[in-house]
């Protein structure tokens, strides 16, 4: 029960942060000019897959780009903020802290995606229709996993990294091309599509357009589903692991916060 309390702290802790008015603004009008030029583009092509794709990419584009950044700084703002120490030395294992941290984190995300869906479909001037309403609803649930996957490991990464300037820039610029949230992973050239098959979310949109639009039966749906989620175990476990590399080193350091 007290990792849970904590847990639940940690969350209501980020959760009062990130929905400050200034904080809330910024996510909100983040995503909207890219919305609006994706929504134009996709109208202007004339394929409804390619506005089905941008429909519904948009939303977890808006997570990659909301989200990354705020779940990655989490952890370093502990060790600059000299918190870090405390959280190590709590009975309460690092990763779970941060992980109800880093689900507060994504909640202004799934506003900003909402609002960014809305923009396509205003610049369209049409709705996106959905052909099986509860495969659809699962296939983007397990989307949203995916990328909270992806995003959670970049958490310790930065810190050993040292948090040098531009590395999230690069990490979310190469995310915006990798993770193919408004067009098929097979339309990247091959190399890419090969590196962009070991992250879950190309896999996640494949199933989401499948069952917005009814092209696909339900054991492709269900198959992208399943890899999905395996992809996403593995990249937890790589996370934890992370985790751990930083206890072992803040713990035979002595202290790992600011100087």
């Amino acid at each position: 029960m007290g990792h849970l309390r904590a847990f639940v702290s940690a969350f209501l802790l980020q959760l009062r942060v990130v929905f400050h008015p200034d904080e809330m603004i910024n996510t909100i009008v983040n995503n909207v000019p890219l919305a609006a030029m994706l929504g134009w583009i996709a109208t202007r092509s004339g394929d409804p897959e390619k506005f089905t794709y941008v429909s519904f990419g948009v939303i977890l584009l808006a997570l990659w780009n909301s989200g990354i950044f705020r779940v990655g700084v989490a952890l370093d703002a502990e060790r600059w903020e000299q918190t870090l120490e405390f959280t190590i030395i709590s009975r309460t294992p690092l990763v779970l802290v941060l992980a109800g941290k880093s689900i507060a984190v994504v909640f202004p995300a799934l506003l900003s995606g909402t609002i960014a869906f809305v923009v396509v479909q205003l610049v369209a001037g049409r709705l996106v229709s959905i052909d099986n309403g509860a495969l659809f609803a699962v296939s983007l649930g397990i989307a949203y996993a995916g990328v909270m996957f992806t995003s959670f490991v970049f958490m310790p990464v930065l810190v050993l990294a040292g948090g040098r300037a531009g590395f999230f820039g690069t990490v979310a610029a190469f995310g915006l091309v990798l993770n193919a949230f408004v067009y098929p992973a097979a339309a990247l050239p091959q190399a890419l599509e090969a590196m962009a098959r070991l992250l879950p979310t190309p896999w996640a949109m494949e199933a989401v357009v499948a069952a917005a639009t009814g092209s696909e039966p339900i054991a492709f749906i269900a198959t992208r589903w399943l890899i999905v989620i395996g992809v996403g175990v593995v990249y937890g476990f790589v996370g934890y692991w992370l985790f751990k590399v930083i206890e072992r080193r803040l713990r035979f350091a002595g202290q790992w916060g600011a100087a």
